[in-house]
């Protein structure tokens, strides 16, 4: 996260906090006011210079300045949350990973971050009182379309102190920086500058961003990264002099038109740990998981075995491979290993399982294709229902699809004992 700095008059100033939501709230009556705090998790500081002969704060050039529409007033202020959108607002008060700074994700497709907004009030560069707002993000990607959607709540804004400040009145803006125009179709109007009496009456606020399809296939692959962005006025009350606006939460996405994972267009948060999950205790899939358990665990006692061996998957990622001919040559390695230690086997009986699994650049093959190269796998001979189930409606169908991996997406293995 980054804070934008700039100097403020030396009269009366305001500067930008975010504190994680288990500081004291703030209400109506007089508490003492610390201008100095520390830097942790979920928290962004702001600090003022006060320079003699500055008038005005400095706004981030890359979003609109509070007078750049003829009027203050809303701005696309249309959008209400869902109830879908207020049950994973719910879930992601209880996350404390929320407070970081990509937030907390449920999967592939939902973010969240949340944070309190903290500004402070200067009068002759003394701190005098504040203005406190909740402020949650949520994002959600899609499993069929180019979108990403965002909402964005500001919650329970109150001052302390400030007695002269018409809280009404003052305004909040937030939105969105970081839209490339020349890959997305960024909103004509990227964020909502509205007053505290119409946030109070609303809100939320909610926008959308869309990656076009472009002429000629393939997968398109289009990577963003937007950040909120804050900033209070006050038009009413010119007397007050706000500090510049300022960057939180981070968003990171990517939209995509690669049709080999099922739905032939999408959009996922790339931050998204993604992990793949076998179970020893389900009998449908009890031996590819122990062969993998055995692999990461006691890797010089799978085959082809050597002093020193490591199977990449638990601790570092396999990388999804998307290339049929690859993908032959893993498994066509892997039998014959397998062949060389057992034996002929019935197939309809019995598969060769690969861990790495074929799909993987950490392949038999494709992870080390000379006997000269560190042989970082493992084969086993196990029952060909298991093996097709986790291959087929495991992996391919149940993680590849349901999470758009794509070739060159890493990911890690884990498996419940």
């Amino acid at each position: 996260m980054r804070a934008i700095r700039a100097a403020v008059a030396t009269t009366i100033g305001l500067a930008l906090v975010l504190t994680p939501p288990t500081v004291a709230q703030a209400d109506s009556t007089d508490h003492p006011i610390d201008a100095q705090a520390s830097v942790e998790r979920g928290v962004i500081r702001s600090t003022a210079e006060y320079a003699p002969g500055r008038t005005a704060a400095t706004v981030s050039p890359s979003m609109p300045g509070p007078d750049s529409t003829p009027q203050h007033g809303e701005q696309d202020a249309s959008s209400i949350a869902t109830p879908e959108d207020e049950a994973f607002k719910a879930e992601c008060e209880s996350q404390d990973a929320a407070l970081d700074e990509a937030g907390w994700f449920r999967d592939r497709y939902s973010q969240c971050a949340r944070r309190t907004w903290i500004i402070t009030i200067f009068v002759n560069n003394v701190p005098t009182g504040t203005v406190t707002s909740e402020i949650t993000m949520l994002g959600f990607g899609s499993n069929g379309s180019r979108e990403v959607r965002y909402v964005v709540f500001v919650d329970d804004i109150r001052k302390t102190n400030a007695p002269t400040l018409v809280l009404d009145t003052m305004f909040i803006r937030l939105g969105f920086l970081g839209c490339n125009a020349e890959l997305v179709a960024c909103p004509a109007i990227p964020s909502r500058d509205a007053a505290v009496a119409a946030w109070r009456l609303q809100e939320d606020w909610s926008i959308t961003f869309a990656s076009p399809d472009i002429s000629g296939g393939g997968p398109q692959i289009v990577p963003q990264a937007l950040h909120l962005n804050l900033y209070a006025h006050s038009p009413a009350q010119p007397e007050f002099i706000w500090t510049p606006s300022i960057d939180t939460s981070v968003s990171r996405t990517r939209y995509d038109s690669a049709d080999y994972v099922g739905a032939s267009r999408g959009a996922v948060f790339t931050d998204y740990r993604l992990v793949f999950e076998v179970d020893v205790n389900d009998p449908t899939q009890d031996e590819s998981a122990l062969h993998i358990l055995q692999a990461q665990e006691h890797p010089m006692l799978t085959f082809p075995s050597w002093v020193g061996k490591t199977v990449p998957g638990k601790t570092t990622p396999l990388t999804r491979m998307h290339n049929k001919v690859s993908n032959d040559a893993n498994r066509n390695k892997s039998v014959a290993m397998c062949k060389s230690i057992w034996g002929e086997y019935d197939g309809l009986i019995q598969n060769c399982d690969e861990y790495p699994f074929a799909s993987t650049y950490e392949g038999s093959y494709t992870g080390a294709p000379t006997s000269a190269d560190l042989q970082r796998y493992s084969v086993r001979i196990i029952d060909a229902a298991d093996n097709q189930h986790v291959g087929r409606d495991l992996l391919e169908n149940g993680f590849y699809k349901v999470n758009r991996v794509l070739n060159g997406d890493q990911f890690f293995v884990k498996v419940n004992t």
